[in-house]
């Protein structure tokens, strides 16, 4: 890979001092670059190398300047121009991913608020037409860690939800996206699945999240914060949940002690495969349960 013609694409008569690959990622290869710049000011970027990146070049441009935590981004070459394969250039995201939170209540408080501001964004005045209409996620083919059929039957009695008006939809605001800097939500990254569509699917993927990871309090604090900020109708968010719940199996398949190893090195070695499908079972129990409904 000839990461100075990136560096030099970035950064015109720019001089590349320094590449490291970054972990994380799971659909996209991503690589960090240091340039120094013939002003001898030092720029960090990241290039991201995988699916849809004019779609993510396209949306980060507009989020950006919407004011959300999300990196700037620099280039987008569709392969030939500097690379012989595609590559988006963005700046580089300040923050880490962690799951360890000292202070969960405030984290959940700074998650909602971001994912509040996604919502709030006002489609009608920002071109989001080139973002695909969300689709409901098919149901888990072949064998699967997590029991789904009562789900799948509980979704058929229950037809199609009411809706909310279409929104901005990240499409994956789990944790593992959420960067971290002095106890601030400082980014928001991995738009791959970024779509149309009613806020309440991407509150119950980030609920359910939630709920795996930091526990059945913090989903309710995550949740009580985002319906303050957000006045929809909430009588279908079981639903969603549910589908969120499918969406979970079907990712996870029939590796859910692996699903439970990925947490260890981030500090997390109490998460077991175990705890994750009681958890689910819970999650989706609460869901079959009835309507969540605001706080008042």
């Amino acid at each position: 890979m000839d990461w100075g013609k990136v560096a030099e694409a970035v950064v015109p008569e720019g001089r590349l001092v320094r590449v490291r690959p970054l972990s994380g990622g799971i659909s996209a290869q991503m690589t960090a670059l240091e340039i120094v710049g013939p002003d001898g000011e030092t720029q960090r970027v990241v290039v991201r190398r995988g699916p849809a990146l004019e779609k993510q070049f396209r949306l980060l441009s507009l989020t950006h300047a919407q004011g959300l935590a999300t990196p700037r981004p620099l280039v987008f070459d569709a392969g030939g121009a500097v690379l012989s394969e595609p590559f988006l250039a963005l700046t580089f995201q300040a923050g880490e991913m962690t799951f360890v939170l000292p202070d969960r209540a405030t984290a959940m408080q700074q998650a909602a608020a971001q994912l509040a501001a996604i919502h709030s964004i006002d489609a009608a005045q920002v071109d989001f037409s080139f973002l695909p209409l969300h689709e409901n996620e098919h149901s888990p083919a072949g064998a699967t860690a997590l029991e789904t059929r009562h789900i799948r039957g509980a979704l058929a009695k229950m037809g199609p939800p009411p809706q909310n008006g279409a929104t901005l939809l990240h499409g994956d605001f789990w944790p593992g996206n959420w960067l971290w800097q002095d106890g601030r939500l400082a980014g928001v990254i991995d738009w791959e699945d970024a779509a149309l569509g009613d806020p309440l699917v991407d509150l119950a993927i980030s609920r359910l999240e939630v709920s795996w990871i930091y526990g059945r309090e913090a989903l309710d604090q995550f949740t009580r914060a985002y319906q303050a900020l957000m006045p929809l109708d909430y009588t279908a968010l079981p639903y969603w949940d549910l589908r969120a719940a499918l969406r979970l199996a079907r990712l996870v398949g029939d590796d859910l002690a692996g699903w439970a190893r990925f947490f260890g090195p981030y500090g997390r070695e109490d998460i077991m495969a175990e705890g994750l499908r009681g958890d689910f079972e819970w999650f989706v129990g609460r869901a079959l349960a009835g309507p969540v409904r605001p706080e008042g």
